[in-house]
């Protein structure tokens, strides 16, 4: 058993190694994290003035950060303490993504996938925080469309993704129900 933590923490530096080598080739595809890093000590006796102005409801901020494979045990350790909170795949090419029997997007397009935010966070922002960083992915990789599917009966990330900008471009017909699958929209949103 003493052999697991030193494969760990070699196996952690591997995979840093290779993200951060490869960190600048283009992907096929790419999972958005979002994480709700508790304050320390030092950062709530640095905020405390700033905490009494601020706004409870307001939206988190979004940042989006490359971890250096060198940094430092002690910020490796404050980092495990963070809390995942949703999670969003977006995909760039047709061979990282399922092929469905009817409503595929279109090959060469983005494609965002597998969205989910955990069910003690939701309605606070963090949803519209994953979309709005899929959309600027995209863009830096040069996609002017994005699309995903919804089940018709998801009415809540509906309401997301439609006050996001996505609009249904197609729908399955009820004759999928006879093959015992559930209806679904494939949407798209245009960038300009």
């Amino acid at each position: 058993m003493g052999y697991v933590p030193m494969y760990r923490t070699y196996l952690q530096h591997q995979i840093r190694q290779y993200l951060y080598r490869h960190a600048d080739m283009p992907p096929k595809a790419i999972v958005l994290l979002a994480l709700l890093i508790p304050e320390t000590a030092s950062d709530s006796q640095d905020s405390c003035s700033s905490q009494e102005t601020s706004n409870s409801d307001a939206e988190p901020e979004a940042s989006i950060s490359r971890q250096d494979p060198e940094a430092s045990t002690s910020e490796q350790e404050q980092e495990q303490g963070a809390i995942l909170v949703g999670t969003v795949e977006l995909s760039f090419a047709a061979s990282t993504r399922t092929r469905y029997l009817t409503l595929n997007a279109p090959v060469n397009c983005a494609y965002l996938c597998n969205m989910a935010v955990d069910a003690n966070y939701r309605r606070r922002g963090y949803g519209n925080i994953l979309l709005d960083a899929a959309d600027d992915v995209a863009k830096l990789a040069g996609e002017t469309q994005i699309y995903l599917h919804l089940r018709f009966q998801d009415a809540a990330p509906a309401s997301l993704y439609k006050q996001a900008g996505y609009v249904s471009d197609k729908a399955d017909s009820f004759l999928v129900r006879l093959l015992g699958l559930d209806r679904r929209y494939l949407m798209k949103k245009q960038h300009r």
